[in-house]
């Protein structure tokens, strides 16, 4: 099974996801990305904010990005190109499958929970996909996976993906996570949870 790379990326000097020259070098780097790991590489949008940026890369491997391509000529290349445009404010290796992430979806959303140390994985998972039950069942699916930390530094990271038709159904659909869902709240708290709702940066 092929892993994730999930980037957050921040655009630079006022550009958004919409900007000409912007998309015009995006279209090479994912060119670049694609003919090294020979899996697909996908750009989502914050849809609150046009600024932010989300990869969602396909690798063999862990070692493949991190000792391959990672500091190669290639990766040298596209940052040189997108040095003045997009930075990564955080990244991680995700344990799933693109092809099981709902990234067709009109919307997709995202909801990372980073775990204290120690955590019993178990039971958040357990109370998570208690929280999330009805998501289970939409119209475009969802699946959560665990990180694979880059070093012994690195937290437990979850990250819940989910398919929405719109913006109001994903909001809906999340308030639950956040609130008591059903009687039933989180059982392990998260030392922060993030959402964000992204739409997927087409560049065909």
């Amino acid at each position: 099974m092929a892993i994730i790379e999930l980037a957050h990326t921040q655009l630079k000097g006022g550009i958004t996801a919409s900007d000409p020259d912007f998309l015009k070098n995006l279209k090479k780097v994912k060119r670049v990305i694609e003919e090294y790991s020979g899996l697909t590489t996908l750009f989502f949008e914050q849809v609150d904010d046009p600024t932010v940026i989300f990869v969602v890369g396909a690798w063999d491997s862990k070692e493949t990005h991190e000792k391959g391509f990672s500091g190669s000529p290639q990766q040298d290349a596209i940052l040189e190109l997108i040095k003045d445009q997009m930075g990564i404010t955080w990244m991680h290796y995700m344990d799933v499958d693109q092809e099981d992430i709902p990234v067709d979806a009109p919307i997709l959303a995202l909801v990372k929970a980073t775990l204290p140390k120690r955590v019993d994985r178990e039971g958040f998972v357990s109370s998570m996909q208690a929280a999330t039950e009805d998501m289970e069942g939409g119209p475009y699916g969802a699946v959560g996976s665990w990180n694979i930390r880059k070093d012994k530094h690195e937290p437990d990271v979850r990250v819940h993906f989910s398919g929405w038709g719109s913006v109001e159904e994903a909001t809906d659909g999340l308030a639950n996570i956040i609130a008591d869902a059903g009687g039933r709240p989180l059982q392990t708290h998260p030392t922060n949870l993030f959402i964000f709702l992204t739409k997927e940066v087409i560049l065909d």
